[in-house]
C-alpha cells in the first residue's frame, strides 16, 4: 500500500474488483513487460500468456502459480476505466488473469476476454456465462465441460447463434437442445449432427419457423415427398431447397406458387413454360412474370391473359403500340384499372389516350404521365377538362401560365394551390377562388391580407375571411363596413375601438339583431340600437343581449315582453328618451 493509506482506503479498494488494476500498470511493476528468467523481456504479443518459467520481477506471478479469488492488497491502485480500455484484462499479470473477481469484472465488459483468462477459470460456469452474455462467440474459449453444458451454450446462442458451431457434439446430437435453440435462431440447425439433420420431424419444426432451414437438412429429406408438401404450404419459396426431381414436379410446383408466386423462379425449367403453372403464380404475385419462360413472353395471347389476372405482370412486356395487338392489350388493361399505367412502360404512358381513359378512373393516373405529355399544352387541357386536379401534376411551365390555371378553376377554383408563383398571387385569381370557399383566402400572401382594398372585396363573399386577416384589417372601418353589409354578425370580429362606433354597431343590429351582443357595453343600452334590434329579436332575447343598463332603457320603452310586431315607438320618442336621460 502507498504510504499514507488507511485501514477504510484498503477495505474500499478490496470491496471493488474493478481497482485491483493499477500496480502492474505502474512502472517497475506488471504493466513492464514481464521478465523471464534470463533477464530478457517478454514480446507485446505473448504477454497474455506466459509460460511457468516467465514470471514478473516486480510481483512474482506466472500462469504456473495458484490463482486467487481474492485480490492481494499488494495489488491495489487506482483502477483504469475499463470502458475505455477493454482490453487490459488481456495485458494484466497471470495472477490477476486467474483471479476470479477480476475475471467476472473483465467478462461483463467484453465477453472474448475469456481466452485471457487463467484455465481454471474458463472451466467456471459463472464466469463463462458472464462471457457468453456479452459476446456469444465466446463460447470458442470455455472449457470443454461447459460446451457441453445446455443452459451455458444456450446462453451464447441467444446473444449469437453462430456460438452453436461450438457447442459439443453430446448437445447438437440432442434433438431437444436442437429444438431448443431453434427457438432462438433457426440458422443452428446447420450444426445439428448429421442424424438429426435428416430426421424429418426434426427438419420440419426447425424449419417452421423459417423455410430457409431447409437448406441445412440432408439430401435425403429435401427429396422427401411428405417434407416438401408440409413445406410448401406455409413457405412456397422453399421450393428452393427441394431437390430436382420435386423442383420439377408440377404438383409441388403449384402448390408452391399459390403459396408465393415469386416461388416460380426455383421451379424446373419445362414448369416455367407451363401456361397454367405460371398464370397461377402470376395471379399471387405480378412479379412471377420476370421468371417466366421466354415462349411465353413472346405469346400475346398469354400477356393479355397475365395482365387481366395482375396489371403488375405488364412491367415485364415490351409493348409496340404501333402493333394491332399490343395497342389492344394496353387499352384493355388500362380500362380494366389506372394502376396498370404504372407497370407498363414509358411509350403507353406517352400515350395521350390511354393516359386519359386511365385519368377518368382516378387523378392520380396524370402522375404516371411521361413528362413530354405533361409538358404537351393541348393534352393538359384536355386532362384538366376530365378532372381539374390534374392541374397538381402538370409541369411547372404550364403551372404558370393564366391560361391554363384559369382553365382548371372554371371547373374547381380550389386548383389555384397548384399554381405556380407569382400567378398563385394574382388578387383577381384568388377573389375567384374564395367566391367558392372563403377558406381558400388562406391562399392569399400576408401582404394581400393586409391590403384594405383586397380584403374590402374578399369579405363581400364571405365575412368570415377576417378571422385570416391582419388585426388592421378589424381595424379597418371601410372593410367592416363591407362585412357587415354582408352579415351583421362581422361586428364580432371587428376591433374594440369600432364596436364603440354607433353608427357601424347601428348597420350591424338592423342586419341581425344578435349583433348587438358584440357592441361595446356602452352601446347595448342606446334606444336607438335597441330598437334596430327589436326588429329581428324576441324582447326576452333582446332583454338578454342588451344586459342590465339595456334593460331599463327597455323598460322606459315598454318593449319587454311584446313582441317586436307589437311595438310602435318612433325614434323621435328615443332620441327624447336619450335627452330625459
Amino acid at each position: 500500500m502507498p504510504d499514507g493509506g488507511t485501514q477504510t482506503g484498503q477495505d474500499e479498494a478490496l470491496s471493488s474488483p474493478a481497482l485491483a488494476w493499477q500496480k502492474w500498470r505502474e512502472p517497475g511493476h506488471c504493466g513492464s513487460s514481464p521478465q523471464r528468467s534470463d533477464g530478457s523481456s517478454t514480446p507485446p504479443a505473448s504477454r497474455s500468456r506466459t509460460t511457468s518459467s516467465d514470471s514478473c520481477s516486480s510481483c512474482g506471478s506466472s500462469d504456473g502459480e495458484e490463482m486467487p479469488d481474492e485480490i492481494d492488497e499488494d495489488d491495489i491502485g487506482e483502477a483504469p476505466d475499463l470502458d475505455a480500455d477493454p482490453g487490459a484484462f488481456a495485458r494484466a499479470p497471470a495472477r490477476l488473469r486467474g483471479n476470479r473477481r477480476v475475471a467476472l469484472e473483465a467478462m461483463r465488459h467484453d465477453g472474448m476476454a475469456l481466452q485471457h483468462a487463467a484455465q481454471k477459470l474458463r472451466d467456471d460456469r459463472q464466469v463463462v456465462l458472464e462471457a457468453v452474455r456479452e459476446c456469444g462467440r465466446a463460447l470458442d474459449f470455455a472449457s470443454e465441460m461447459l460446451r457441453a453444458d445446455a443452459v451455458v451454450v444456450l446462453e451464447a446462442v441467444r446473444q449469437d447463434w453462430r456460438a452453436c458451431r461450438f457447442a459439443a457434439p453430446d448437445l447438437t446430437s440432442d434433438a431437444s437442445f436442437v429444438l431448443e435453440a431453434a427457438e432462438h435462431a433457426w440458422q443452428v440447425l446447420q450444426f445439428a449432427s448429421e442424424e438429426l439433420r435428416g430426421d424429418p420431424n426434426v427438419v420440419l419444426r426447425v424449419a417452421a419457423h423459417d423455410g430457409r432451414a431447409l437448406q441445412y437438412a440432408s439430401a435425403s429429406v429435401r427429396a422427401h415427398r411428405g417434407v416438401a408438401e408440409e413445406m410448401l404450404a406455409i413457405e412456397g419459396r422453399a421450393l428452393r431447397f427441394l431437390a430436382p426431381s420435386l423442383r420439377a414436379d408440377r404438383e409441388l410446383v403449384r402448390q408452391a406458387v399459390r403459396q408465393d408466386g415469386r416461388a416460380l423462379r426455383f421451379a424446373g425449367a419445362r414448369l416455367r413454360e407451363d401456361r397454367e403453372v405460371v398464370l397461377e403464380a402470376v395471379q399471387q404475385d405480378g412479379q412471377a412474370m420476370e421468371f417466366a419462360g421466354a415462349e411465353l413472353l413472346a405469346d400475346q395471347s398469354f400477356l393479355l391473359e397475365a395482365a387481366r389476372l395482375n396489371s403488375r405482370a405488364l412491367r415485364h412486356v415490351k409493348f409496340d403500340l404501333s402493333l394491332p395487338s399490343d395497342w389492344a392489350l394496353a387499352s384493355e388493361v388500362v380500362k380494366a384499372s389506372w394502376e396498370a399505367l404504372a407497370q407498363l412502360p414509358m411509350t403507353c404512358r406517352s400515350n395521350s389516350e390511354l393516359v386519359l381513359c386511365a385519368l377518368a378512373q382516378d387523378v392520380r393516373a396524370f402522375e404516371l404521365a411521361s413528362e413530354s405529355l405533361k409538358e404537351d399544352r393541348a393534352t393538359v387541357l384536355k386532362a384538366l377538362e376530365v378532372d381539374p386536379w390534374a392541374l397538381e401534376f402538370v409541369a411547372p411551365v404550364l403551372r404558370a401560365q393564366k391560361e391554363i390555371v384559369v382553365a382548371a378553376m372554371r371547373r374547381d377554383p380550389e386548383v389555384l394551390r397548384f399554381a405556380e408563383p407569382p400567378l398563385n398571387e394574382e388578387p383577381d385569381l384568388l377573389l375567384q377562388a374564395i367566391s367558392s370557399r372563403w377558406q381558400l383566402a388562406e391562399l392569399a400572401p400576408k401582404a394581400l391580407l393586409a391590403d384594405p382594398a383586397f380584403v374590402a372585396q374578399a369579405v363581400r363573399f364571405d365575412w368570415r375571411i377576417l378571422r385570416l386577416t391582419t388585426s388592421g384589417m378589424r381595424a379597418n372601418r371601410e372593410v367592416l363596413e363591407q362585412a357587415i353589409s354582408q352579415d351583421g354578425m362581422s361586428l364580432e370580429l371587428a376591433s374594440a375601438e369600432l364596436r364603440a362606433d354607433r353608427s357601424l354597431v347601428l348597420q350591424a343590429v338592423r342586419r341581425e339583431g344578435w349583433a348587438l351582443k358584440y357592441a361595446d357595453k356602452a352601446l347595448r343600452s342606446d334606444p336607438e340600437i335597441l330598437l334596430a334590434a327589436s326588429t329581428s329579436l324576441p324582447s326576452t332575447e333582446l332583454a338578454l343581449v342588451a344586459g342590465d343598463m339595456g334593460a331599463e332603457t327597455l323598460a322606459k320603452l315598454r318593449l319587454v315582453g311584446q313582441a317586436p310586431s307589437q311595438v310602435l315607438v318612433s325614434s323621435t320618442f328615443a332620441v327624447s328618451l336619450n335627452a330625459m336621460d
